[in-house]
């Protein structure tokens, strides 16, 4: 699986995220995107935008869904085509959060059905979300690719290594 991304995620991402997602700092959303607009039209250009799905418990906490706040601030709309079981992964291992597969289910293959699709997310640190979305899109969509707003140093180094 190939994941473009825009940035590394640092600590200091990581602080910047958690303060967007978690603070509930919406001024903060178009800080990230907004430099690569043009870009990311263009790139996204005739292709679904799908967001990996998040714990819908987080979802009504917050009151919005981060990856679409961050896309809204740059005028591209993004689909929920997935649904997700009430499971958090942050806060559980590497080995458990490989499992995350049976926990996430494709809810409107409509949506994506024949279409050119691209999985998002706002950060990406095993990869396991993304894959359990690209193997449930793959039947279904013309193709798909996988990006990220921030990619985990040791997923680079594993890229790295493969070579």
């Amino acid at each position: 699986m190939t994941v473009e991304a825009l940035y590394l995620y640092t600590p200091f991402f990581e602080n910047l995220i958690y303060q967007f997602k978690e603070a509930k700092d919406l001024p903060l959303a178009p800080l990230f995107l907004s430099p690569y607009r043009s870009a990311l039209r263009r790139q996204f250009k005739n292709k679904v935008i799908v967001a990996v799905p998040s714990s819908p418990k987080r979802t009504a906490q917050r009151g919005y869904v981060p990856i679409a706040e961050l896309f809204k601030s740059i005028g591209i709309p993004v689909l929920h085509p997935f649904e997700k079981d009430e499971i958090k992964q942050s806060q559980r291992s590497a080995q458990t959060r490989a499992r995350i597969a049976k926990h996430i289910r494709l809810a409107n293959v409509e949506a994506v059905r024949g279409k050119s699709v691209v999985i998002v997310d706002d950060v990406c640190t095993t990869g396991h979300s993304l894959h359990a979305c690209l193997e449930l899109l793959k039947p279904e969509a013309k193709d798909v690719s996988c990006w990220v707003i921030a990619l985990h140093p040791a997923l680079m180094r594993q890229k790295r290594t493969k070579r």
